[in-house]
């Protein structure tokens, strides 16, 4: 059976389905709405519709009434043989297995490492199904398959009484207190290591951190505590894939520093209407491709779309399109270029005009022999007042993680200053050359270099990947990695020679 076919599988024994990003661990929907009602069969088939490769997540707790242990490893296994763990239903899973049992009642958390290498799935939760891949390649098997729900053994309950409600207690009790990050750090040992850095990973995936600026943060910490190679990885793996951020917005109601909604504050309702109005309008600016523009409502005043891809994959071909859909509407375009002259730029782009002879009438100002500087990149912008701001590509202003956040965020604050909309390529770096079993893998946000700070500032992160090489033309598959407007998903683009070198959606 084929990935739709198990997703079906799951639903008809009442397990909520959903889908997740391909090869990867991220709800390609809003989930939270299907830990409480199953998705119909009709959004199902729509879903895997529209992301034919997409792994089949299984919503785990009351809703589905499974709860799974994670056994993580040759050590998850090891402890399963020692605390007795049996399930009548097992899969295999990237790393290790998927213990799965009937939901006891009650409300059973999702909880990290009760025991080395054993992880709980419950209420909020999810996991990978069979036939899904792992992000290393592997694909998850059923050695022992789920028949029927109601006939799994139940829960051991009384194998983890004593470390689920501990572990949950402990880090609501610390989440509490002013200023507890910095004391747990202060006492994170060898001892506590694991709970600490689990806490701290929670409360920080809540908040809205990226998982990227995450590691930095707490690398050094955990180094000087003893932690082990790979350990502060895994606790952020495992809050990332179980739980959501919590979402909020800024409100005009100021109380000491403190900015708060609230549906009494007028300015609030404004702006809470504001965006209502935002989300249902359709495309500000078109960026020439018509189904990435349905996809992505298009390109937006005061939002950044990135634009990533390996070495000649099409990055420059790609942004030339929606430049040439400016200039054609009589508007204004700045390109900063650190890689091509403004004459290569301009050789491409007009060749892709119907009328060449229009070329000197369009207002396509490129910017090519500079030192990439934002104060003169902003002396530029007030200069040429674009109606639409590239910038190509990132990655050459240098490799240090802190220079491009830096760079990426001032790129934002010129894009919400002027007004307009901006787009910005990048490189991926050296793991997206990666080949296995034949074919590069595909490539993902945490492959662009300072992939943290650009995912956030970023309204929609495209990723370009070369599928295949025709006598014609050449097949790239454009990932939409993030998506502020919408879903994720995938639009297929050809870069053809003939007549020129130009990108078009297939």
């Amino acid at each position: 059976m084929g990935l739709l076919q198990w997703a079906l599988r799951y639903r008809s024994l009442g397990i909520s389905a959903i889908p997740v990003s391909p090869r990867g661990k991220e709800p390609l929907v809003p989930w939270k709405e299907f830990q409480q009602r199953i998705a119909s069969e009709q959004e199902i088939r729509e879903w895997w519709k529209k992301w034919p490769e997409a792994n089949v997540g299984a919503v785990t707790g009351t809703i589905s009434n499974v709860i799974i242990v994670d056994l993580d490893g040759p050590e998850g296994k090891h402890q399963a043989e020692v605390l007795g763990l049996t399930s009548s239903s097992k899969s295999v899973t990237g790393k290790g297995f998927h213990l799965w049992y009937k939901h006891p009642g009650g409300n059973i958390q999702n909880t990290v490492r009760t025991h080395p290498g054993i992880d709980i799935r419950g209420d909020g939760g999810f996991v990978l199904a069979p036939p899904s891949v792992h992000p290393n390649g592997k694909r998850y098997r059923w050695l022992r398959p789920v028949i029927s729900v109601a006939t799994l053994p139940r829960f051991p309950t009384e194998v983890f009484a004593s470390n689920v409600p501990k572990i949950v207690q402990d880090a609501d009790s610390l989440r509490n207190q002013p200023g507890w990050i910095a004391k747990a750090l202060e006492e994170m040992k060898i001892g506590n290591i694991d709970d600490t850095l689990t806490s701290i990973c929670g409360r920080l995936r809540r908040d809205g951190y990226n998982a990227n600026d995450v590691l930095v943060l707490l690398s050094p910490h955990a180094t000087m505590a003893g932690a082990t190679n790979g350990h502060l990885q895994d606790k952020i793996d495992n809050v990332w894939e179980r739980y959501e951020p919590k979402s909020y917005r800024e409100s005009t109601a100021n109380v000491g520093g403190l900015v708060l909604h609230s549906p009494t504050n007028p300015d609030s309702l404004k702006q809470y209407e504001q965006c209502k109005l935002d989300a249902s309008r359709p495309n500000e600016y078109s960026t020439g491709y018509p189904k990435f523009d349905q996809t992505t409502k298009g390109l937006r005043r005061g939002e950044v779309l990135t634009v990533a891809a390996r070495t000649g994959v099409g990055k420059t071909n790609w942004i030339i399109t929606p430049a040439r859909e400016f200039c054609m509407a009589s508007k204004t375009v700045l390109l900063c270029s650190t890689e091509m002259s403004f004459d290569q730029i301009w050789s491409r782009y007009r060749a892709t005009l119907k009328r060449s002879e229009s070329f000197n009438t369009h207002r396509f100002f490129i910017c090519d022999e500079f030192t990439p500087d934002i104060a003169r990149i902003e002396e530029a912008i007030r200069h040429v007042q674009p109606d639409l701001f590239i910038f190509d590509h990132i990655s050459h202003i240098g490799t240090d993680y802190h220079i491009i956040s830096k760079f990426m965020s001032e790129i934002k604050r010129l894009a919400r200053v002027f007004n307009i909309p901006a787009i910005v390529t990048a490189q991926l770096n050296r793991n997206a050359d990666y080949v296995e079993q034949g074919n590069r893998i595909e490539p993902r946000i945490s492959m662009i270099q300072g992939s943290s700070t650009i995912e956030q500032v970023s309204g929609q992160v495209l990723l370009l990947n070369e599928k295949h090489v025709y006598p014609t033309h050449t097949e790239i598959e454009g990932i939409i990695g993030k998506n502020r407007s919408g879903d994720k998903g995938v639009i297929n683009f050809g870069l053809f020679k003939e007549p020129f070198y130009h990108i078009k959606e297939l």
